[in-house]
């Protein structure tokens, strides 16, 4: 009952602050220092805080981003799956290279528009677009949008009568897509597919053998709502040979405990998987040189400008 109004509580916060501040239209930041990052800080709570903050998201959402940075290296292949507008795809596209693929998978129609617009604004011929959603089976899904449009968290354990919006998506397996591409190995994954994790992750097949890193943000109780559960998405990864940590925004990057696993795997998470023992201290050293990897560009005066549309500023939806 207290989460539920909190959550009710949250959305009237974000809608009305939304109608007296935020603009609706399409703006701006840069990324990795030269590429355009185009989102609608309208309709979804990462866009939100972008806009009023200058950070893509908050608590462990933003070391997740660090870590992502951090590990991936030239001429790597990395699945952005659940891509959204873009943002974790444009982190790898700059970081792989030339000689490196990113592999950007977004089913809903609007969050692909938007991806596409990101990918081609930037020039980025290195990476593919794959307008479909992961899963264990190839076929076709209902893909909800939750009331208060928060395109961020749109999902397949839908419930048609709390949706914003329906929208019929296809489903694939990734492995099957892979051996299409001629792709023999993936070195990093990202997930965040708000309960389709564990049918994700058992899609990638023999994958999974190979992959040196995987980043996903795990929903437990949506994940029930299809069907599976974090005990079992655990177990999955455990049989890959992955080694299993849980990012904390006060302690950081810190090992899977078994003592605390059960009270830890009920609640939203954010999981890294390393197929080798991660040097801890080290990381933590080399995350604590690195900047935010974005930076709102907007100055206090821009901001103004925005709220008041100016076009110089605001690029609106019609033209995306």
């Amino acid at each position: 009952m207290i989460k539920l109004i909190a959550s009710r509580a949250y959305l009237f916060v974000r809608s009305t602050l939304n109608k007296m501040l935020i603009p609706k239209g399409f703006v701006a930041v840069k990324v990795n220092d030269n590429q355009l990052f185009f989102f609608d800080p309208s309709n979804s709570s990462q866009g939100f805080l972008l806009y009023t903050t200058g950070k893509y998201g908050s608590g462990t959402e933003l070391l997740a981003q660090l870590f992502f940075s951090h590990i991936i290296k030239n001429g790597y292949v990395v699945v952005d799956v659940g891509a959204h507008f873009g943002f974790y795809t444009l982190i790898a596209a700059a970081k792989v290279g030339k000689s490196g693929l990113v592999m950007a998978f977004e089913p809903s129609k609007t969050n692909f528009r938007v991806l596409r617009v990101n990918i081609l604004a930037n020039r980025l011929t290195n990476v593919k677009l794959y307008k479909v959603a992961l899963a264990d089976e190839n076929g076709r899904a209902v893909l909800g949008v939750p009331r208060g449009r928060l395109s961020g968290e749109n999902t397949l354990a839908v419930n048609p009568s709390q949706a914003e919006q329906l929208e019929v998506v296809e489903v694939r397996r990734f492995d099957e897509i892979a051996e299409e591409e001629g792709i023999s190995k993936v070195d990093v994954v990202k997930i965040d597919v708000e309960g389709a994790e564990y049918k994700v992750l058992k899609g990638f097949g023999n994958y999974l053998d190979t992959c040196k890193y995987i980043i996903l943000e795990v929903h437990p109780s949506q994940m029930v709502k299809l069907g599976t559960s974090p005990k079992e998405l655990y177990a999955l990864l455990n049989r890959h040979g992955y080694n299993l940590y849980w990012l904390d925004k006060k302690a950081g990057i810190i090992p899977v405990s078994h003592n605390r696993l059960m009270s830890k795997i009920l609640t939203r998470h954010h999981l890294i998987c390393a197929k080798q023992d991660l040097e801890l201290d080290k990381i933590r050293l080399r995350l604590m040189k690195y900047d935010l990897i974005v930076k709102s560009s907007f100055t206090r005066r821009q901001r103004l400008a925005m709220l008041f549309n100016n076009p110089k500023y605001i690029f609106r939806r019609q033209n995306i």
